[in-house]
């Protein structure tokens, strides 16, 4: 999303940059400023503080800025030696950070590109003192928990007890203690690089690709061992397990595919549901009764709701959220208490039992990396997209309180709303400066926050 709300950017599978502007009510997309930004599949996007310039990651192992006047390539970063997976502007935009697969993070200094990606004077002019917004209160670490990884999949127990993350540069999952902040255990998973805690927080699930079949595996999550393990003929992307032992792939490749429902109990296949788009998110609901659905890579991009059949061998008649003036698609996270869906674009979705009900009332909020909710303590936080603004609302009533900034940049967070503790997964850039030929720079910071009751 543009800096100033007026347009939103997005990548597809092919390699385009499609653009969507807001005239007065409604959004629009021009054909004739698509750009045909890399040859393979785009796997991240940008824009500048000054909304004139954008950033392109993709998984052609490059990153690409690009004047939007001009719509032209002005400057590439290829340090990398794997398919990107995440870049953004820091610093004010004086330079980028970008992550790959590996687990490489690289920085890009923009010195002589500054007069297009900094912000001016009057684009950062704020309204009168007034009505200006607070400033932001800047947090300090009380702990750092080393990681020494890019960090992926940042979830905490529902116990309060435990985090768990996904170390991508060694691939492996890792455990924390959250009662003394030390790293506790890890398990070797090589190949695998994302996972799901069930709402219990009695499993965890991950697959490991085998050729054209996958493992699925089944992990206790206090022993950190592996509980079960078997292959499917599946080509799984993301995730979701049920509490009774339900696991559900959504598909990977091209084009369109299916979800596979996994029996884990009987260790077979259950049922496919076809009909979906390729490397689409899966969440289930609080209940577990349905399974919610967000496109990637599609313009304009879907989110829709399933009715778990008892039959899992019988497809349900998927049901979608309606856009109007907002965006859908890309990563979501579903609140504890089963309210809301929050749609990364910034779109905050109100979920229900009832299917007529289901998925019809939308809110906007902030864009952002990463969501957090305490619902027993009536919190929300929002990682913003530059990834060093947390953005603090009431919640259930999502009105924003206040903002805080992050002394280094994060990509992931987690709360606590029991001992006022937000963990987040954090990279810091001159740490990545002085180890120019590390792979990561992952640590988990741990931040005592004052939120009032």
């Amino acid at each position: 999303v543009a800096p100033n709300g007026s347009m939103i950017a997005v990548g597809d599978e092919r390699g385009e940059v499609k653009f969507w502007e807001k005239k007065e009510t409604t959004w629009t997309a021009d054909p004739a400023k698509i750009l045909k930004a890399h040859p393979g599949s785009i796997k991240d996007l940008a824009f500048a503080p000054s909304g004139k310039a954008l950033l392109t990651a993709g998984s052609d192992q490059i990153v690409q800025l690009w004047d939007l006047v001009t719509r032209k390539v002005v400057g590439k970063f290829d340090k990398h030696a794997d398919a990107l997976v995440a870049a953004r502007f820091i610093e004010g935009g004086r330079q980028t950070l970008s992550a790959s697969r590996d687990g490489a993070v690289k920085y890009w200094p923009l010195k002589k590109f500054e007069n297009l990606v900094l912000a001016t004077a009057s684009e950062l002019a704020i309204a009168p003192t007034a009505n200006a917004t607070p400033q932001a209160t800047t947090l300090t670490p009380a702990q750092t928990i080393p990681i020494g990884g890019t960090i992926g999949n940042l979830v905490i127990s529902p116990n309060r007890r435990w985090l768990f993350l996904f170390n991508r540069t060694n691939g492996s999952l890792v455990q924390v203690d959250t009662t003394t902040s030390k790293l506790t255990r890890e398990l070797d998973l090589a190949d695998s690089d994302v996972f799901a805690l069930s709402r219990d927080g009695k499993t965890i699930a991950t697959f490991v690709p085998d050729g054209s079949r996958t493992w699925v595996v089944l992990i206790d999550p206090v022993p950190l061992t592996v509980r079960m393990r078997f292959r499917v003929d599946s080509k799984p992307y993301d995730i979701a397990v049920a509490d009774n032992g339900l696991v559900y792939l959504s598909g990977d490749g091209g084009g369109w595919t299916d979800i596979a429902v996994i029996d884990t109990n009987k260790q077979t296949l259950a049922g496919r549901w076809g009909g979906f788009w390729n490397r689409s998110l899966l969440q289930l609901s609080s209940d577990q009764k349905r399974l919610y659905v967000s496109s990637q890579g599609i313009t304009p991009g879907k989110l829709e709701g399933l009715a778990i059949p008892s039959k899992l061998d019988d497809k349900p008649n998927p049901y979608s959220a309606k856009a109007g003036n907002y965006a859908f698609g890309g990563a979501f996270t579903i609140a504890p208490d089963g309210q809301f869906v929050l749609q990364q674009s910034g779109s905050a979705i109100r979920i229900a039992a009832n299917q007529d009900e289901d998925l019809r009332d939308v809110v906007k909020l902030a864009p952002h990396l990463s969501a957090a909710v305490d619902a027993e303590h009536g919190v929300m936080f929002l990682l913003a997209k530059d990834g060093t603004t947390l953005k603090q609302y009431s919640y259930p009533d999502l009105k924003w309180q206040k903002d805080y900034h992050l002394p280094v940049l994060a990509t992931q967070i987690a709360y606590d709303g029991k001992s006022n503790r937000l963990y987040g997964a954090v990279i810091d850039p001159q740490s990545a400066a002085s180890r120019p030929r590390a792979k990561g720079h992952g640590d988990i910071h741990v931040y005592d926050l004052a939120v009032g009751r």
